[in-house]
């Protein structure tokens, strides 16, 4: 089974991402990032799989990932209950590469190191309550305090004596450094110009790959094509300005990249269950009870 690669990108006002994640279930899907990450199961239940380790998660679970670590967590629908979970990604350098190596740091920099394995805490009764809060309370913030409680929670966590590794020590993440550079750089270039005409020639050249081979390459990396990946990108800024703004669907349409409207509805029914207008209509009315 291969793990595909998912771009994780901060807002451009934050160095690193805080955000709930709550959906009707967690589907099964094998992912790696080269980010760090944090995650509290605040509600649901189902298995999670870390590397070559499976277990059952439910409330409470609380476990930190290194980077490039394949994982996911797979929950089913509960009966009046969403799967939710406050889920924190940050890059192990995103101070700098030797914030975590000073002497007053240098338990949350080991901390790092062990979470290339997956780690999963478990606060004790007396510890748990301030810590869990903090956590729930992060993706709520901004600025310097949330900077702030992110290090706390960290150096809290790095002096917690319930901790057990979680994929075996013999484990190595599949991907080498080089592919994980490359696919990183194209990711990255797509996010910035997925509102453009995208050429795949033009970007295969970027890794001086020809356009068969980097086809190939692309696919395996993410687990879609350069194509389908553009297009879910252009889809979620068209569903966000449905939300956010007043604009015709046609100038949304435009505005995320498509040039071709029946394409544009063709593509948002296809991966929302819906038209442009019947989407603007369920936050609509939503937002009126």
């Amino acid at each position: 089974m291969q793990a595909t690669y998912e771009q994780v990108a901060p807002r451009p006002d934050a160095s690193f991402h805080s955000f709930q994640r709550v959906e009707p279930t967690y589907e099964f899907a094998w992912h790696y990032h080269p980010q760090c990450e944090l995650t509290y199961i605040v509600q649901g239940a189902g298995t999670r799989f870390v590397g070559d380790h499976i277990e059952p998660y439910g409330p409470g679970d609380l476990v930190l990932l290194g980077p490039n670590l394949p994982h996911t967590w797979a929950g089913p629908q509960l009966a009046g209950r969403q799967q939710r979970a406050v889920v924190v990604q940050f890059d192990a350098d995103f101070l700098g590469s030797r914030f975590f190596n000073t002497p007053e740091m240098r338990h949350v920099g080991h901390m790092l190191e062990e979470s290339r394995r997956g780690l999963r805490f478990v606060p004790q009764q007396g510890e748990s309550s301030q810590l869990i809060q903090q956590i729930k309370t992060l993706p709520t913030l901004a600025g310097d305090v949330q900077l702030v409680s992110l290090l706390g929670i960290l150096c809290e966590l790095s002096h917690m004596p319930s901790v057990r590794s979680l994929a075996s020590a013999g484990y190595e993440p599949s991907l080498r450094l080089r592919e994980q550079q490359r696919i990183d750089e194209v990711c990255g270039y797509l996010h910035e110009h997925f509102t453009e005409t995208i050429q795949q020639s033009k970007v295969s050249r970027m890794l001086r790959m020809n356009p068969a081979a980097f086809s190939r390459f692309f696919k395996r990396a993410t687990g879609r094509t350069m194509t389908a990946y553009v297009n879910e990108l252009r889809l979620g800024l068209a569903a966000r300005l449905l939300i956010e703004t007043n604009l015709t669907v046609l100038e949304i349409c435009y505005r995320a990249g498509f040039n071709n409207a029946a394409n544009f509805h063709r593509q948002f029914a296809r991966l929302k269950g819906c038209s442009p207008g019947q989407f603007r209509r369920q936050y609509t009315t939503a937002s009126q009870h």
